[in-house]
């Protein structure tokens, strides 16, 4: 079911701790070392903790895990870079860094609407597209768009 201390992810400076309390469906935490989004939350008739069920955001497999047993009141959640989107290019994404630089071939987030948020937002002549940025093990995921006026 869940993993404890020995197999709780470390948190490092590509993760933040996030409260349960504060964690909703849809949510990105860390389950089993793997940035998932949330799709299940239940608690143990057991123990009264709670057991997070997600899907891993690169591959699409399916993982479950609950707090550790040393800090039970929170979670690892994955940090977000966020870049401003400049252009789509067959099925890949180009967009401008934090620090100015230009990334090229930015992958989507697999049904999630990403993709289509983003043509939509340029066909609209959005002022400011911003893109949530994962990076898994130096792969960069899109997984959220923002527009802002």
């Amino acid at each position: 079911m869940g993993y404890y201390d020995d197999e709780q992810p470390i948190l490092s400076d590509k993760t933040l701790e996030i409260p349960c309390s504060s964690i909703k469906l849809a949510d990105f935490i860390i389950l089993q070392g793997r940035p998932c989004q949330v799709i299940k939350i239940s608690t143990s008739t057991t123990t009264g903790i709670p057991i997070y069920r997600g899907v891993d955001a690169v591959t699409g497999q399916f993982y479950e895990a609950s707090p550790s047993q040393s800090s039970p009141s929170t979670m690892l959640g994955p940090k977000f870079k966020l870049y401003k989107l400049l252009d789509i290019h067959d099925g890949c994404i180009t967009a401008m860094t934090e620090t100015g630089n230009v990334k090229q071939g930015l992958n989507p987030m697999k049904a999630s609407g990403v993709f289509q948020r983003c043509q939509t937002a340029l066909e609209k002549d959005c002022p400011q597209v911003m893109l949530h940025v994962l990076n898994d093990g130096g792969s960069e995921l899109v997984v959220d768009v923002k527009e802002l006026d």
